[in-house]
């Protein structure tokens, strides 16, 4: 953590707003992003994101700084996400969402787009329908490139538990998704 971080972070504790809005500009993208691959529904995840930033403030004397403050906030958003898992019908609208995102365009050839517009959604759908365990591991490593060492801090689950929840994921999406590997036929 550089200086600035330091005196950013220490500035958000004592309650300067001007840091607050600093940190939300800085991570809300993330924290949106996050919940969005767990919910799997944009309003809900941007609900999300802003209740995280919310309770961070709250809770923003009881930030000592052991984690870095990206990992306190995925925190904060992980258990946001798993509270509206469990309380609503989150589950089921995960699918339901991801396969009526539309993949961005891109510039190549329409026959690309097309079967990259399937497998995106085909990936959506199969991570989605991991269990809620592995899909916070693979979502945090595969889509916010965190280390498996950052997520076991974060989680406060055991660095091997981390490895193994990772590999057992992705092994099920490996046999959901073979069809889409035309080396694998």
């Amino acid at each position: 953590m550089d200086i600035s971080e330091r005196q950013l972070i220490e500035r958000f504790r004592l309650g300067d707003h001007a840091a607050f809005e600093e940190i939300v500009q800085q991570w809300n993208r993330d924290m949106t992003n996050l919940a969005y691959r767990m919910t799997g529904h944009l309003e809900e995840a941007q609900d999300i994101a802003q209740q995280c930033f919310l309770k961070a403030f709250q809770a923003r004397s009881t930030f000592e700084g052991q984690a870095s403050l990206g990992t306190w906030l995925y925190r904060i958003t992980l258990n946001l996400c798993r509270d509206r898992i469990r309380s609503d019908q989150s589950r089921r609208r995960v699918l339901d969402a991801m396969t009526q995102t539309r993949p961005r365009r891109t510039h190549s050839r329409p026959t690309d787009t097309a079967s990259g517009g399937e497998s995106k959604v085909r990936i959506a759908e199969a991570v989605g329908g991991l269990p809620d365990k592995e899909r916070e591991v693979v979502v945090l490593r595969h889509y916010h490139h965190l280390s498996c060492r950052e997520i076991a801090e974060m989680l406060d689950t055991p660095y091997t538990t981390i490895k193994s929840r990772l590999a057992q994921g992705l092994e099920k999406l490996r046999l959901t998704l073979r069809d889409l590997n035309p080396c694998s036929a």
